[in-house]
């Protein structure tokens, strides 16, 4: 539940200091809210949001629709911060609305929200989510960088479209048309659709639109590919990984540790990549993360195994005094790990081997190709986890049991880990 604490007086510095700091000894960890209304420019105010500490400048008015209905309208001017400087334009700004009020001027139409889908993207959904970040409602900013990929390819497709518009459901059915004749790209048209039926529900809760156009638009049928690799296939790879750190002569060959770290316990890589040396603890077998390391925004600890702490124990870097990092190189972490994965995969002639040799931009165009699509049926490092936790499962592990070693919030994520098996069943 969040609280929320109302001062009405003069904006300035001082008041904001103590509206602040009565807001966080009030509550100091739960989420909360302040308000801070300036007597003398009416609708004028600052925002601050707890526990971030976030002062956006805002300005609200009353309007009123055909019925007379009345409805808060909230404009975000911008983000403050404990000084005059940015005080005093946020300020200037309100005081421009008012002066323009106060000569007859319909400030709704400054009030007015954006109703293309490119707009609305940036100037709301985006925003709101920024602050659903800072005011700790939100996991992490990881949340905005997956949308913005999505966003620009619909933005592409659909971004001078007004959300009032029906055109739009027939700009999704050609979009769906395209992905069936070509046979790809179906992710990307469901993550999009997703994305525009959140915009539109927030586009309904303002006001912007009155109907949800894609509420009756179906994705095209695709059967996903397998994220499951067998455990014979499992071995495999842990072999071609100890051949490859052992035969190798490329300078990331340390990256097969983490592989086979992954094996053993089904971490994220992204966790791994930049596994701090601090965070081991090989006396006591456990590996702790703090929140800001972690996909969840939660702390973690690992038991680890007998095998993993040899693993560990062994690892090139553990000899290096001045490098922090498990798997890294002079504190670098490895950003290309996927071509060493790809490498490994070659190993076990299970799925193929690439084109030796050349570069990406040396390559001929068939060569690119033919690269590429036999990456995408590869099996991917994350791959692993799936079936750590399909494996585990298939031992009898109880589910809640399972989510906590795989770090999961909740078993329903759980169970999508989980490829269904006889032993499950």
């Amino acid at each position: 539940m969040v609280t929320k604490l109302t001062h009405t007086g003069k904006l300035t510095v001082r008041n904001l200091q103590r509206e602040y700091r009565k807001l966080m000894s009030f509550s100091p960890k739960n989420k909360s809210r302040a308000y801070i209304w300036d007597v003398s420019v009416p609708g004028l105010g600052v925002r601050i949001l707890n526990p971030s500490g976030t002062m956006t400048a805002i300005y609200r008015m009353r309007v009123y629709d055909q019925n007379g209905k009345a409805s808060a309208v909230e404009k975000t001017i911008g983000r403050v911060s404990l000084d005059v400087e940015s005080l005093q334009q946020a300020i200037d700004v309100g005081i421009a609305y008012f002066e323009k009020r106060s000569v007859g001027f319909n400030p709704a139409d400054l009030m007015k929200m954006p109703t293309t889908v490119e707009r609305f993207y940036h100037d709301v959904y985006k925003q709101e989510h920024q602050d659903k970040c800072l005011n700790g409602t939100q996991k992490s900013e990881r949340t905005i960088v997956r949308d913005e990929g999505i966003a620009t390819r619909l933005i592409r497709r659909v971004g001078n479209i007004d959300l009032k518009d029906p055109q739009l459901y027939d700009l999704f059915v050609n979009w769906r048309h395209e992905v069936v004749e070509e046979g790809k790209n179906h992710q990307t048209l469901r993550k999009a659709a997703q994305l525009m039926q959140r915009i539109y529900r927030m586009g309904i809760r303002r006001g912007v639109c009155e109907h949800n156009y894609l509420l009756d638009f179906k994705n095209p049928p695709h059967k996903p590919r397998n994220m499951y690799i067998p455990p014979s296939d499992v071995a495999s790879i842990y072999k071609a990984c100890l051949t490859y750190k052992s035969t190798s002569n490329r300078l990331w060959k340390r990256i097969a540790d983490m592989f086979i770290l992954k094996i053993l316990l089904g971490t994220r890589s992204g966790e791994l990549v930049d596994l701090r040396k601090t965070e081991v603890n090989l006396d006591e077998a456990i590996i702790t993360m703090a929140p800001e390391r972690t996909k969840t925004r939660k702390s973690y600890r690992f038991k680890l195994t007998e095998m993993a702490v040899d693993l560990l124990r062994n690892t090139a870097s553990m000899s290096e005094p001045n490098n922090p990092l498990v798997f890294g190189i002079d504190g670098q972490p490895c950003t290309s790990y996927l071509h060493e994965w790809h490498r490994i995969l070659d190993i076990t002639g299970l799925y193929g081997k690439l084109p030796a040799g050349g570069r990406w931009d040396t390559q001929t165009k068939e060569e690119r190709i033919f690269a590429s699509e036999m990456k995408a049926s590869r099996p991917r490092p994350h791959d692993l986890r799936h079936s750590f936790i399909t494996n585990a499962r298939e031992a009898g592990i109880s589910r809640e049991d399972v989510a906590l070693a795989a770090q999961h919030s909740n078993t329903n994520t759980t169970e999508l880990y989980e490829h269904v098996t006889d032993e499950i069943k």
